[in-house]
């Protein structure tokens, strides 16, 4: 069978949407609370509003991975567009007109988040079939992708702030909303039509396949437990202790937009490196080392220096931070089904991002009790345990392989239904427990099981032990399946 011709117009055009409406989406971050506080002079109001871009990442995430596995990808994204086009544009629009309450402003901002985050979980879907047919491994592909992102992060809020004090933040605002239907105009002409849509299933039915199999893949469960602890602990250093950091202990408040600028070159450095280079090096070893350069980017933040060493150490924490977005995006696409990318991407990310607003509140109401040297000390032990407890994981629990050139063929994936327990897990320290292990003295008939002996006896849950067990005849036991079948009859001795 002759091999299938490389075509790289559509990941290419895929790349240019995606830097087009994440451009977009930084030019009404910066716009919306101005143009809010402009028209109500309430800053309670802009908090409000602004929370409703948040917001919908998380209901989205969790209502709307059945949408985009039944409509398609392709459609999805220019769908999501084209009502991020539409809401995002009817605010100037009816401002001009004086013609937009309260209410409706805010029933605007709510669906146009609502569409952009829809969009985002779409293109995800696309990128792995694109990457593959362009010949690019995934974590090239997920790299440039995650670039695309740190580099709008770091021009979108420059080029907000000239076109505001040139053209006002109504007109920023509609200038964000022609973003949304550039990057439908490009994946409807640059992208083709999914080739394996079937949905044949209600939306009920179709949301508990994701969850079912979101269930059964402890990999994705501990990567969306690890990065909602992440986001939890980092999202809120940026949103609120560094704002009042550079207020307070800086006394320049305009510094802040020197730490941010420098936190955004650092996580484009990081993408970029990953993609040099994450090919060549097992995830597992890229995991730890983002976090321990990430627990060490929390010392210059503490010593209370100059700028300099402020904007440093956001820096270094950037480099960290880098290669994970893209770690985690290969991760995903290459153990996640065709017609499944859209329920579990969006899961994932509902429950990777829903814990960034419990982190806001959490820090806001330390600092209302405590300085913010002391806050910002708890989250950087509370960021040093989640190190400590990404080295103690399973082995199997995190991405342990070097990087794979492409995906696998939708036909080796199985279904949801077809799914039913992860690989059988490998273990990374004498300290942790596999679910369904038999304990000391069980025996296996599979001829295929290696076993080993040990004293810990509790065999249902996977758990870490604090301290050294004393030691007996052995140190562990597990029993695990090679050639990658897990036991299937036990007997006790």
């Amino acid at each position: 069978m002759p091999p299938e011709p490389v075509r790289q117009s559509p990941l290419i055009a895929l790349l240019i949407a995606r830097a087009i409406s994440e451009t977009g989406t930084l030019l009404s971050a910066v716009a919306l609370p101005l143009f809010v506080w402009s028209v109500t002079g309430s800053t309670a109001l802009v908090g409000a509003i602004t929370a409703l871009l948040t917001l919908p990442l998380f209901i989205v995430g969790l209502a709307g991975g059945p949408l985009v596995d039944r409509l398609g990808a392709r459609r999805s994204s220019i769908t999501a567009d084209c009502g991020a086009l539409i809401a995002f544009g009817c605010i100037p629009l009816l401002f001009a007109r004086n013609a937009l309450p309260l209410a409706l402003l805010a029933l605007l901002v709510f669906v146009g988040s609502c569409a952009e985050a829809l969009g985002l979980t779409a293109r995800a879907s696309l990128l792995p079939d694109l990457a593959r047919a362009a010949g690019w491994s995934l974590e090239r592909a997920t790299a440039a992708v995650s670039a695309i992102g740190r580099a709008a992060l770091v021009l979108g809020p420059l080029l907000a702030g000239v076109l505001m004090s040139v053209m006002g933040a109504a007109t920023v605002l509609l200038l964000d909303a022609l973003t949304f239907g550039l990057s439908a105009l490009l994946i409807g002409i640059g992208v083709a039509q999914n080739a394996h849509l079937r949905q044949h299933r209600t939306y009920g039915q179709a949301l508990r396949d994701g969850l079912h199999f979101l269930r059964h893949d402890r990999q994705i469960l501990t990567l969306m437990g690890l990065f909602g602890t992440f986001n939890l602990l980092i999202n809120p250093v940026f949103l609120v202790i560094l704002p009042v950091y550079t207020s307070t202990v800086l006394g320049e408040p305009s510094a802040l937009g020197v730490v941010i600028a420098s936190f955004g070159a650092g996580t484009l450095s990081g993408a970029l490196l990953y993609g040099a280079v994450g090919a060549h090096v097992a995830r597992r070893t890229v995991l730890i080392g983002s976090f321990c350069t990430i627990a060490l980017a929390f010392v210059p933040l503490l010593v209370s220096g100059p700028l300099l060493v402020l904007a440093a150490g956001c820096a270094l924490m950037g480099v960290g931070v880098g290669p994970c977005g893209p770690l985690i995006m290969t991760a995903l696409a290459e153990r996640t089904p065709v017609d499944l990318r859209g329920r579990i991407f969006g899961l994932y990310s509902a429950g990777a991002y829903g814990g960034i607003p419990i982190g806001v509140v959490i820090v806001g109401q330390m600092l209302q009790y405590t300085t913010v040297h002391i806050t910002l000390l708890l989250v950087a032990g509370s960021f040093v345990l989640l190190t400590g407890v990404v080295f103690v994981l399973p082995q199997a629990l995190l991405p342990a392989t070097s990087g794979s050139s492409m995906t696998a063929q939708p036909k080796d994936l199985p279904h949801a239904s077809q799914r039913r327990a992860s690989p059988p897990m490998i273990l990374s320290s004498p300290f942790i427990i596999p679910r369904n292990v038999p304990t000391r003295g069980s025996r296996s008939n599979n001829p295929d099981v290696r076993r080993i002996t040990t004293p810990i006896a509790e065999p249902r849950r996977a758990f870490v032990c604090v301290g050294r067990f004393v030691q007996r005849r052995s140190w562990w036991s597990y029993t695990t399946a090679e050639h990658g079948r897990r036991p299937t009859a036990e007997s006790p001795a």
